[in-house]
C-alpha cells in the first residue's frame, strides 16, 4: 500500500496532467485519466475542430444556464456539419468537497439511420473539461 502523498507524487510524474481527482475519500481515491487514444477517433478536419469548438461553447451556455439549474445531469446538442452529424455531450460530476465542480464535454458522430441520425458512441473525442467553483 502507498500513502496519499506517494500517490500524489507519482501522479505528478506523469508525462502530461491530463488527470483528474473525482472522488476522493479516507484510504481512497478515485481518478479519471483522458488517453490520447481518444483525442482523435473522428478523424476530425482542423474546420470541423473549429466549428465543433464554437458549438461546444453554445452548449455550456445551455447547460450552465438551463440544465444545471433543474438538476439536469448532463445536456446533449446535436447538429449539421457538411454531411457529417454531431452529438456534443455535457455533463458535470461533483468531486468530494472542497473539489470542485467539473465539467466535460465529449463530441460523437452520428450515423444515418433511414431518415433519422443514430449517435454512434464507439468513438468520441473527449474536447475539454473545466472546473468550476461557481456552480
Amino acid at each position: 500500500m502507498v500513502t496519499r502523498k506517494e500517490l500524489m507524487e507519482w501522479l505528478n510524474t506523469c508525462p502530461d496532467h491530463n488527470w483528474d481527482i473525482v472522488h476522493e475519500d479516507e484510504g481512497h481515491m478515485r481518478v479519471l485519466f483522458v488517453f490520447d487514444a481518444r483525442l482523435d477517433e473522428l478523424g476530425l478536419s482542423d474546420y470541423e475542430r473549429g466549428w465543433i469548438e464554437c458549438e461546444s461553447q453554445k452548449a455550456l451556455e445551455v447547460y450552465r444556464n438551463d440544465m444545471l439549474p433543474k438538476g439536469e445531469e448532463d445536456f446533449w446538442h446535436g447538429f449539421q456539419l457538411g454531411d457529417r452529424m454531431f452529438d456534443i455531450n455535457i455533463w458535470g460530476e461533483q468531486g468530494e468537497r472542497p473539489l470542485p465542480f467539473t465539467i466535460y464535454c465529449a463530441v460523437y458522430e452520428c450515423q444515418k439511420s433511414g431518415d433519422n441520425w443514430t449517435t454512434d458512441t464507439s468513438k468520441s473525442n473527449h474536447l475539454w473539461r473545466i472546473e468550476d467553483d461557481n456552480t
